[in-house]
């Protein structure tokens, strides 16, 4: 998320990429508008989903990312 206590949505991911550089990261937000498009994949966002997000909507990206993983390998 973008707006979480005392950290934003980007700079958690850019943590989390210090210790685990490919991890997959799926962001939920209402606030998609925070992040410029072109930083998107900069980040290493592997897909954006908008809130409020459904249970289906969320495991097709789960599922579309874990793929796109394995095909790489």
């Amino acid at each position: 998320d973008m707006t979480m206590p005392g950290m934003t949505g980007d700079r958690l991911i850019h943590e989390v990429h210090q210790l685990h550089p490919d991890l997959p990261v799926i962001l939920c937000t209402g606030h998609s508008d925070r992040i410029p498009k072109h930083n998107i994949a900069d980040l290493g966002i592997a897909a954006v989903l908008n809130k409020p997000v459904e249970l289906n909507t969320l495991a097709l990206a789960v599922r579309q990312v874990l793929d796109r993983g394995r095909a790489k390998k």
